[in-house]
Formats: structure tokens, sequence, C-alpha cells
């Protein structure tokens, strides 16, 4: 390359730069004292708000949780169902192999699911009576 292609990419560069900060909506504020008092307004009005208690969430959060893990138990209930007959429909010990290494994987995803439920009951229960 050139030193006149470079001055030009350079060039080019800095006037999108610029262009970039003239039309940038954080130079709104004047000085740096306006900066200050819209930094100090934001904190104001996230002090003015109301904080979200731990059994809003929990009410929010419970029946949802609640539904995910019966719609996983009824998966893992027709899964591992079809997984059983199709194991003792198979006639070839390489199709029983197959479906020994898929049922890994179902016991797998059993455990994480129903693990994670426990961890979550763990942890609700743990922060209750911290905060009671």
């Amino acid at each position: 390359m050139s030193k006149k292609s470079i001055s030009k990419i350079i060039s080019i560069v800095l006037i999108l730069l610029f262009a970039l900060m003239a039309f940038s909506p954080y130079s709104q504020a004047n000085s740096a004292d306006e900066w200050m008092q819209q930094g100090s307004d934001f904190i104001n009005k996230g002090k003015k708000g109301s904080a979200i208690s731990t059994s809003q969430i929990q009410d929010a959060l419970m029946p949802i949780g609640r539904i995910l893990v019966t719609i996983a138990t009824i998966v893992i209930t027709v899964v591992t169902v079809v997984m059983a007959i199709k194991y003792m429909m198979c006639d070839s010990a390489d199709k029983k192999a197959k479906l020994k290494t898929q049922l890994i994987g179902l016991v797998v995803s059993t455990i994480v699911i129903y693990g994670a439920q426990i961890i979550w009951a763990i942890l609700l229960n743990f922060m209750t009576n911290v905060t009671a």
C-alpha cells in the first residue's frame, strides 16, 4: 500500500468517527454538571421504585416450574415406555446396543430435570430460612 492510500483510509475513518460522535445520543449533555445531574436523576429514579419481594418472584415462577416439570415427567414416561417396547421387540444385538446408548441420554436428562427441581427446592428452603 502506498502512503497516499493509507492517508485516505485514515482520513475516512476519522471523518466517520467524528460523524458518529456528532450524532451520538450520549453527546446531548453540554457540560459535566449536566452529565452528573442526569446520572443522579437516573439513580434517584431507581431508588424511588418498589423492590420486588421474594414471595412475588416465587408466586410468579412456581406455576411455570410446575408446568415444565409435569411436561417433562410425561415426556420421560412416554419415551421410557416406547424404548422399553422397542427393546423387547428387537431381534438383533446391534439394535439392542443402540437402544442402550439412547437409554444413557434418557437417564442423564432425567437426572438433570429432577436434579434441577431438587436444587431449586433446597435453595428456596435455604433462602426462606435466611430471610425469616
